[in-house]
């Protein structure tokens, strides 16, 4: 009953397990409190505690199924946002329906001009997507904003007020006066560059001028904001203050060795210094961080200026097939081809950059280099043709147009390379208003080494096809063309009235236009002063000043009565309330348009002024001997 247990001994003594007294090895019981001692028995052996065995196969079920849980979440977010989206398309349709019917419903009643609320509308859009991103960059920046306040503790509650304030004043649409509120919470926190930097934007945004001073207090705050080094340096590079602009983008690049968009406008400040072997590893770093058509650009000016020909194509043909539109490059690659005599290619070059921007006078003047021009007359051909060519010249004048359409054609078949056939089929196919086949003759008339009459009269017709198939882009491309081809006054008159006539017509750039037709008044001949002053009248009626749109009109009716002249005199007296006299004004211009040829005259003088240069031909030898 009474067996010893053996002892699991601690050091000399055991410790009571009530009180906690030492006691020798060999008590029973502790002498202090008479518990009896308790004491471990056996061999003692801790265990590790062993984890339930693990399934691979139980974790990947586990993890599935949660996938299959956040797919099926994802599809229901989808579903809704595909319903939404359904609900505003169905909306902007009822919109953009009612919408329609009210302008066409105003257009019936007289109440609405078609080109001036489609430019208003534009405009507007532009305006409200310009003030969204305004928007979403504030609401962006809020936050840190308030986070950054280091300003006197007592005045925190004001700053965040004023911040409250002034997105409220976005929200509502107040983009007038919501940088009032900001600049007083600038005033009470000059050490938040977050804050300061925002307000150069804006103040870039809006032009006030002021970003130099928002952008100086930012830097202040934090010397090494990149944003506002980078900003800065742009600000000094726009006013020619160079050096401080290499300066702080070097500190902007030393913070950050990859921003490219630093180490571009670097190499742009060396690049126009010349210094074009400082500028080249500048821009093959920015191209290993992010190939740019701008970094090829500058690598091919640079190669360019130094005479490197074959590197300069290369580097500006990869900025073209970067950017597709940079007119730039095109205008600098022409320069590349002529330095090489490759005046076809050159010529290419410089009409895509035109194409690309019609009215850059650089790009005009760049396509004025020497081409050869010959002079035509009609002793080439033989008696039947020129017979053939008198009589459809005479179907013409009796208006008979289809058949000297006939004549013209079997003339061009017989004589593919003449101007004089190929411009007289050009003019009658305008006058039966077979556009598209006059755009297609014109064409090739201009491909002609020709004189510049036939040149003249080419764009002219193509110019006036295209308006009349209302292609008014194409048209413009085709009258810029036209202004860099062509040296006389005359062809340059033509092509100043076709231009402020086409973007009065499109209501675009309409002050452009303005000057356009004002500056050709100058140089106009006599005879064409009557339809500069028409295109100047009807741009004036599109800027609404109708006053003054009257005055130009009465005074190219004094000149010449033509039916676009009537039309437009018209339509000027009736937004006048004039409404008699623009009644008679019509009445006049439906007798003239019956009686007034369906070429503009200014392409018949055009053809007079050319049949006087033309050398006496075998058939008029012939009728002078017979009289």
């Amino acid at each position: 009953m009474n067996q010893k247990i053996p002892v699991l001994r601690c050091s000399t003594m055991i410790l009571c397990q009530v009180c906690n007294t030492p006691n020798p090895m060999e008590a029973d019981f502790c002498h202090k409190c008479g518990t009896k001692l308790l004491v471990l028995g056996g061999n003692q052996k801790w265990e590790d505690h062993v984890p339930p065995p693990f399934s691979l196969e139980d974790h990947f079920l586990e993890r599935i199924s949660n996938l299959e849980d956040t797919v099926s979440n994802i599809l229901d977010h989808l579903t809704r946002l595909a319903e939404t989206m359904d609900i505003v398309d169905r909306n902007g349709f009822i919109t953009r329906s009612g919408l329609t019917s009210l302008i066409e419903t105003l257009k019936e009643a007289d109440q609405i001009k078609e080109d001036v609320l489609r430019e208003r509308w534009e405009s507007t859009i532009v305006e409200q997507m310009e003030e969204a991103q305004i928007r979403d960059r504030f609401i962006q920046l809020k936050n840190r904003f308030i986070a950054l306040y280091r300003g006197e503790p007592d005045k925190a509650s004001r700053f965040q007020s004023l911040i409250d304030d002034a997105e409220f004043q976005i929200l509502s649409g107040s983009m007038d006066s919501f940088l009032d509120p900001l600049e007083l919470a600038l005033q009470l926190d000059y050490k938040n560059y977050e804050l300061a930097y925002f307000m150069a934007e804006m103040a870039y945004e809006l032009e006030s001028g002021d970003q130099e001073i928002y952008l100086k207090i930012a830097l202040k705050a934090n010397p090494d904001h990149p944003d506002s080094l980078f900003m800065l340096a742009v600000v000094y590079y726009s006013q020619e203050k160079l050096k401080k602009s290499k300066k702080l983008l070097n500190r902007a690049i030393s913070i950050n060795q990859r921003d490219d968009a630093s180490l571009l406008c670097l190499a742009s400040i060396y690049t126009a210094e010349e210094a074009y072997e400082k500028a080249r590893p500048i821009l093959n770093r920015v191209i290993d961080i992010n190939p740019q058509a701008q970094a090829y650009y500058l690598l091919g000016i640079g190669y360019k200026e130094q005479d490197v020909f074959k590197k300069a194509m290369t580097n500006l043909k990869m900025a073209i097939s970067l950017d597709p539109e940079m007119e730039d490059a095109y205008h600098m690659l022409g320069f590349v081809y002529l330095r090489r005599g490759w005046t076809k290619k050159a010529k290419d070059a410089f009409s895509q950059a035109l194409l690309l921007n019609p009215f850059k006078i650089e790009y005009q003047d760049a396509l004025n280099f020497d081409q050869p021009k010959a002079d035509m007359s009609l002793d080439d051909f033989d008696a039947e043709s020129l017979e053939l060519f008198k009589q459809a010249e005479t179907q013409v004048s009796e208006k008979k147009y289809k058949a000297a359409l006939a004549n013209y054609r079997h003339l061009v078949a017989k004589f593919p390379d003449s101007p004089v056939f190929l411009c007289s089929l050009a003019v009658t196919q305008y006058s039966l208003k077979r556009w598209e086949e006059v755009i297609k003759l014109t064409q090739k008339l201009r491909e002609l080494e020709t004189s510049e009459i036939f040149t003249c009269i080419a764009f002219t017709l193509q110019m006036e096809s295209e308006r009349a198939l209302e292609l008014y882009d194409d048209a413009l491309i085709t009258l810029a063309s036209m202004q860099s081809s062509l040296q006389a006054d005359y062809g340059q008159a033509i092509a100043s009235y076709g231009i402020a006539l086409t973007l009065a017509d499109v209501g675009e750039e309409l002050k452009t236009a303005e000057k356009i037709a004002t500056t050709a008044l100058d140089f106009a001949p006599e005879e064409f002063v009557a339809n500069i002053l028409d295109a100047l009248g009807w741009v004036y009626f599109k800027q609404g000043k109708l006053e003054e749109s009257l005055i130009h009109l009465e005074k190219a009716l004094k000149l010449n009565e033509t039916v676009l002249i009537l039309q437009h005199y018209g339509l000027t007296l009736l937004s006048l309330n004039l409404q008699d006299k623009a009644l008679d004004v019509f009445a006049k211009l439906l007798e003239k348009r019956g009686q007034e040829p369906q070429v503009d005259q200014f392409i018949f003088r055009a053809l007079e002024k050319e049949s006087k240069q033309i050398k006496p031909t075998l058939l008029e030898e012939k009728n002078r001997v017979e009289k």
